[in-house]
C-alpha cells in the first residue's frame, strides 16, 4: 500500500513540475520577446502600456489553480499569444511617406485618402471615374492628394499609370499600396450568369494582381507595404453572393501567399478583412437594381422553376442604404490600414468591425454545418426552400424595365415569406455595376 501511494505521489509530483516547467517556459519566451522587440524600438512602452507586461504573471496563477491540467496551460498559451500580437507598436514617420489607394470613389478608399492626407503623408487616390467623390477628395483634401482616374481591370491603363507615377514622385519612393477597389453583386449561383462572375472577379481579384504586378519595383526599392482589402465573406460563405465571396477568398490566398514571396525582398504583406459596414457603396439601391436586371435576363424555364415569389423573397433581403446592421464608422478600417503601413511590426491580418474576430474563428474552426447555420441567420440572405413556388401560381407580374419599378408586386392576399434573421456581419462592399458595367443611370460605375 506505501509503495502504490507513494507512486502516486511520485506521478504527481512529475505531472505538476511538467506543467509548472511549461507555464515557465511559455513565460520566459513572452518576456525575452518583449525585450527583444523593445531593444529594436518596435514596441510603445511608456505609461501605461507598460503595465500589460504583468498580465502574464496575474494570468499564470489563475489558468493553473482555477482552470487547472492542460486546458488552463493551452488557455494560458493563447493569452500569451494575443498578448504578443497586440502590444502598443511604434509607428515609422508619416511624413512625406507615398501612398497609392485604389476605390477612392467612395467607402473605405475615400475615407483612408482623406484619413491619410491627414496625417501628412502623399496619396495618389486611384478613383474609377471623376464623380462626386472625386471632386469633394480634391475640394477637402490637402495639396498632397492627386487623385488619378483609372480602370484597375485594364492592363495597359494600369501599366500607363504605373508609369505616370513613377515619373511624378521625383526624388521620393513609394512607400504603400492600397488595394481597397472591389464591387459586389447580389444573386444565387444559378442566376447569375458567367460575365457577372468575370467582371467582379476581373475587378476584385485579378485587379489586385495587376496592381502589385505593376508597383512592385517601385515598392522593392523602397522596401515598402503592400496592403490588400479583402473580406470576412472571403472566410464566411454567404448565401447570395457566390461570385463576391469566392472572389474575396481568391485575393486572400493571394495576400497569404505573396506574403511569403514577398519576405525575401523585406516587402511586408498585410490583409484587412472588413465586416459589415455601411460605406457609400449601397446608395441608390444598386444591389437591388442589379439583381431585378438580372432576373428579368433569366430564362423563362428558371423564372418558372424557382418562382417570382422567390424572387421577391430575395429582394427583400437585400442589404439596403439605411440598414442598421451595418457600421456607419469606418475608422476602424482606416485605421488597420494606418497601422499595416506605418506601424514598425505590422500584423498578417486586420480583423474590422462588429464580432469580426469571433466569426473568423468559427469560419475556420468550427464544422461545416455550423458554420452554415450562423452565416444562414446573421445574414439572413439564405432563401427557405418554402419561398419556392410555381410562377404562374403565385400570379404575380414581372415589371417590363426593372430598373423603373425596385420591387415586384405581390397579390394582396399574399406576403413574402422571410425567415426572423439578423444581419451582419459579412462585408457587403457594394459598388455595383449590371452586366455592361453601366448602373441604373447608364453611367459607368465606380471600380
Amino acid at each position: 500500500m506505501e509503495l502504490i501511494t507513494s507512486n502516486i505521489f511520485s506521478d504527481v509530483l512529475t505531472t505538476m513540475s511538467l506543467k509548472l516547467l511549461c507555464y515557465s517556459a511559455v513565460t520566459l519566451w513572452f518576456n525575452g520577446a518583449v525585450l527583444w522587440r523593445y531593444l529594436k524600438d518596435e514596441l510603445l512602452l511608456s505609461f501605461p502600456y507598460i503595465l500589460v507586461l504583468i498580465l502574464p504573471t496575474v494570468a499564470q496563477p489563475f489558468c493553473q489553480y482555477f482552470l487547472g491540467g492542460f486546458c488552463g496551460l493551452a488557455v494560458f498559451c493563447v493569452a500569451c499569444f494575443y498578448l504578443y500580437q497586440y502590444l502598443p507598436q511604434q509607428y515609422i514617420d508619416v511624413e512625406g511617406k507615398v501612398v497609392i489607394i485604389t476605390g477612392c470613389n467612395s467607402g473605405f478608399g475615400k475615407a483612408a485618402a482623406k484619413y491619410f492626407d491627414s496625417i501628412g503623408a502623399y496619396v495618389f487616390a486611384i478613383c474609377y471615374s471623376g464623380d462626386s467623390g472625386e471632386h469633394e477628395l480634391i475640394a477637402t483634401c490637402s495639396g498632397k492628394l492627386t487623385p488619378i482616374q483609372l480602370d484597375i481591370t485594364k492592363d495597359d491603363q494600369v501599366r500607363k499609370v504605373a508609369r505616370t507615377i513613377k515619373g511624378m514622385l521625383g526624388d521620393r519612393e513609394l512607400w504603400g499600396l492600397v488595394n481597397n477597389a472591389g464591387i459586389c453583386y447580389y444573386g444565387e449561383s444559378e442566376l447569375m450568369p458567367i460575365n457577372m462572375y468575370q467582371k467582379l472577379w476581373e475587378t476584385n481579384c485579378l485587379g489586385q494582381v495587376r496592381m502589385v504586378k505593376a508597383f512592385l519595383p517601385l515598392l522593392r526599392k523602397s522596401k515598402g507595404r503592400i496592403v490588400n482589402v479583402t473580406s470576412m465573406s472571403g472566410r464566411m460563405p454567404t448565401a447570395s453572393y457566390p461570385a463576391y465571396c469566392s472572389s474575396k477568398a481568391a485575393a486572400l490566398m493571394f495576400s497569404d501567399v505573396l506574403r511569403m514571396e514577398m519576405k525575401k525582398w523585406d516587402i511586408k504583406v498585410s490583409v484587412i478583412e472588413p465586416a459589415g459596414f455601411r460605406t457609400g457603396n449601397i446608395k441608390n439601391d444598386r444591389l437591388k437594381k442589379t439583381f431585378l436586371h438580372m432576373v428579368q435576363s433569366l430564362h423563362p424555364d428558371i423564372k418558372r422553376v424557382y418562382g417570382q415569389f422567390y424572387f421577391k423573397t430575395a429582394e427583400d433581403a437585400i442589404f439596403t442604404e439605411d440598414d442598421i446592421r451595418l457600421l456607419e464608422d469606418l475608422t476602424p478600417v482606416c485605421e488597420a490600414m494606418e497601422h499595416a503601413l506605418f506601424a514598425k511590426r505590422p500584423r498578417s491580418h486586420y480583423q474590422c468591425g462588429m464580432g469580426s474576430t469571433i466569426l473568423m474563428s468559427i469560419a475556420t474552426h468550427m464544422p461545416a454545418f455550423v458554420v452554415d447555420f450562423i452565416s444562414s441567420v446573421l445574414t439572413g440572405t439564405l432563401i427557405p426552400q418554402g419561398a419556392l413556388a410555381d410562377a404562374e401560381s403565385t400570379n404575380l407580374k414581372m415589371p417590363t424595365n426593372p430598373l423603373e419599378s425596385t420591387s415586384l408586386s405581390l397579390p394582396a392576399n399574399q406576403k413574402p415569406r422571410k425567415d426572423n434573421h439578423v444581419t451582419i456581419a459579412a462585408n457587403v462592399k457594394v459598388n455595383v455595376i449590371d452586366v455592361n458595367g453601366h448602373d441604373g443611370r447608364g453611367n459607368e460605375t465606380d471600380v
